[in-house]
């Protein structure tokens, strides 16, 4: 079942990070075939809520089409430079203003509009919690649609190698669309990656079955690594600086109910590591 919608969601409030977020989401969404929603998290004083604005690209120039308004959006001059800034003045992009807390906003946006994915830094919006994490990975443990979280102050040039941990179980058919046109868009090598956790598990078996999921997920160009370490986190970490990983791309299931409620799951504590990009794929998308 696909998604209703195609495009790819930014939380944008002028930082570096998320100016960053907007670059790679431009990337992605040429790549991908997706449009760019840009939703900024700042009241409008004495003025009431306008849904959205579209920049419509003519000429190579952006037109912003307010809706039935002479009232103009806090920012919106601001924006348009940091568009012609990217070069991005003809995409197709349209801009929100939500009166919300960035971490309700992005919920509420999320589960309203049903975005095919939403690009973060990891480092946007602070608001970290001993107990509960970064705004990122509760955005990660409480969303069922896809999250890219940057890392650094570099944007990637490409996702061309990718880690993907996995248990060697099967993926859903909305996952398996997902990571495959990805990796298919981008012409990807994907190193998959079983963390072992014993000596009573044969390599080879391990190895086996990840390439009969890479062969499933319709990879050409993969690797299948089993490698043995008793913190998982670590593991994969270690393992992408090993290859030079541009993403790490993991599912966000391992812990369910209470226990990932209050502490998160592996692939939160990868986000909150030093690492790549981490794409979470979750495995109740719709």
């Amino acid at each position: 079942m696909k998604r209703k919608e195609n495009y790819i969601m930014v939380p944008f409030d002028f930082q570096p990070e998320s100016k960053m977020a907007l670059k790679a989401a431009l990337k992605i969404g040429k790549t991908l075939g997706m449009r760019i929603e840009v939703i900024q998290f700042k009241p409008i004083e004495n003025a009431a809520f306008l849904p959205n604005v579209g920049l419509m690209g003519g000429n190579g120039a952006a037109i912003p089409q307010l809706v039935k308004t002479e009232q103009k959006f806090e920012g919106m001059d601001e924006f348009l430079r940091v568009l012609e800034e990217m070069n991005a003045l003809h995409r197709d992009i349209h801009f929100h203003q939500i009166e919300e807390s960035p971490e309700a906003g992005i919920k509420e946006f999320m589960h309203e509009n049903d975005p095919s994915l939403l690009v973060i830094h990891k480092e946007a919006f602070k608001g970290s919690n001993p107990l509960t994490g970064s705004v990122v990975q509760r955005i990660i443990r409480h969303t069922d649609m896809p999250v890219l979280a940057l890392e650094g102050s570099v944007l990637p040039e490409s996702f061309k190698n990718i880690v993907l941990p996995t248990d060697v179980s099967r993926f859903l058919p909305t996952e398996a669309d997902f990571i495959s046109h990805w990796v298919d868009s981008f012409n990807s090598t994907v190193h998959l990656l079983n963390v072992v956790h014993t000596d009573l598990i044969d390599d080879e078996e391990i190895k086996s079955k990840m390439q009969k999921v890479a062969l499933e997920l319709g990879f050409e160009k993969f690797f299948v690594n089993a490698t043995h370490h008793d913190k998982e986190v670590e593991a994969i970490v270690e393992f992408s600086e090993q290859v030079d990983a541009d993403l790490i791309m993991m599912k966000t299931y391992d812990k369910t109910g209470l226990e990932r409620f209050l502490f998160g799951s592996i692939t939160e504590d990868v986000v909150k590591a030093p690492s790549p990009a981490v794409l979470a794929v979750n495995v109740s998308m719709n």
